[in-house]
């Protein structure tokens, strides 16, 4: 899953993430673009709750399987909680818009190479705001201007074809046009 979290209306993206975790753990993580956390979490919770089910209905019974099976559950239900936890702290807390400063801070230091012309930079920031809303038509845009001025045709070309596909506004339409007009 890409991480397209920034572009989701932050209320409806996280209420439905906390409402699929409850029922499937890690999954909330998933949704919200934290793929490897979430199959974690999942894989975690999968292994302690095979635990309790040998436990429950494996050859040994007995005080120590008790213990066992009580200690799994415990453990489980800590990681179920900690899971949910996550989701609603990067659905609604304070990491959401450390993710929006952070982005915006690539953004504008991208401008700045561009502007000065250190194509290289550019790349490398807009890349990186790119990582974080892979949806930022004007990261595209900036972007694929960069490979252009560096030589890279076919990634220019491929960046402004997606960034005009992803620009409901049309607000990169007349200078996306003119690089397809250019190449006709």
């Amino acid at each position: 899953m890409s991480s397209t979290t920034l572009n989701l209306d932050a209320s409806r993206a996280g209420k439905l993430a906390l409402l699929i975790a409850l029922v499937i753990p890690g999954a909330g993580q998933i949704i919200l673009g934290s793929t490897l956390r979430g199959l974690c979490i999942f894989a975690v919770i999968g292994l302690l709750f095979d635990g309790i089910v040998v436990g429950l209905f494996g050859p040994e019974t007995g005080i120590s399987s008790n213990f066992l099976i009580l200690g799994l559950a415990g453990f489980a239900f800590l990681v179920w909680a900690y899971s949910l936890y996550d989701v609603w702290r990067r659905a609604f807390g304070r990491y959401r818009e450390s993710l929006r400063i952070v982005k915006y801070k690539h953004y504008r230091t991208g401008l700045i190479h561009y502007l000065g012309g250190d194509f290289d930079g550019a790349i490398r920031d807009f890349k990186s705001v790119l990582k974080l809303d892979d949806e930022d038509v004007d990261a595209l845009y900036y972007l694929a201007v960069a490979h252009l001025e560096n030589g890279n045709t076919r990634a220019g070309m491929r960046l402004l074809k997606r960034c005009k596909s992803l620009d409901k506004q049309k607000k990169w339409a007349d200078e996306v046009g003119r690089y397809f007009i250019d190449t006709e």
